[in-house]
């Protein structure tokens, strides 16, 4: 009996170790994957009209999150010649929990530009966590060039220096003008863009 006990203790010493190791592993991972700033490739995104996921080819482009299709016929030759825009993400939030999710390996892109969320799957934990903190860390580094912006040039001057002409009329300028709106009604408003809360301090 005792020495069924002292193998018991032993056992439950290497257990508690790999436990604890895992931990620190992880901890490491969060640490080096809170640096990543640029990341491209195959990333699954849920279709809203379908609920199925579709492999997309995805990078972080002049401040955007966007996507390239797969040409027909092929299983990973990218078509470089059509683009589309997921999200600016100076408008975006991004969040990785599992349990929300019928599958594995997810993560969620929340747009308050064009009011959407997508759900994106990745082919292992390791991916989607790489993948989750470029984002984050792609909207952090957006929002602190946007906050760094002089006063007196950038957006405001870029209205008086255009005050003449055709400029109004165009569509580009209108939908940048609609975002910089937003985008200052969100910083000034003080409230969680998630749940509204009144002065988050998370």
């Amino acid at each position: 009996m005792e020495k069924i006990a002292v193998k018991h203790k032993e056992k439950e010493k290497i257990l508690d170790d790999i436990v604890e190791n895992k931990k620190g592993l992880k901890n490491l991972l969060e640490v080096a994957n809170s640096s990543l700033d640029n990341k491209e490739g195959f990333i699954n995104i849920k279709e809203k009209d379908s609920g199925y996921f579709k492999k997309r080819y995805f990078k972080i482009l002049n401040g955007n999150l966007v996507y390239y299709k797969i040409k027909k016929g092929t299983v990973d030759v990218v078509d470089f010649t059509k683009m589309r825009t997921i999200s600016n993400l100076l408008l975006t939030n991004v969040k990785k929990n599992d349990k929300e999710y019928d599958y594995p390996f997810c993560f969620e892109v929340i747009s308050a530009a064009n009011k959407k969320s997508f759900v994106f799957q990745a082919n292992n934990e390791r991916e989607a966590s790489e993948w989750f903190f470029v984002i984050r860390n792609a909207i952090s580094s957006s929002i602190s060039g946007y906050n760094n912006q002089p006063d007196t040039g950038g957006r405001k001057s870029s209205v008086d220096s255009h005050s003449q002409g055709s400029i109004y009329e165009s569509h580009d300028f209108k939908n940048k003008m609609n975002n910089e709106l937003m985008i200052d009604k969100i910083i000034n408003s003080n409230k969680c863009a998630d749940c509204s809360a009144d002065k988050p301090v998370w």
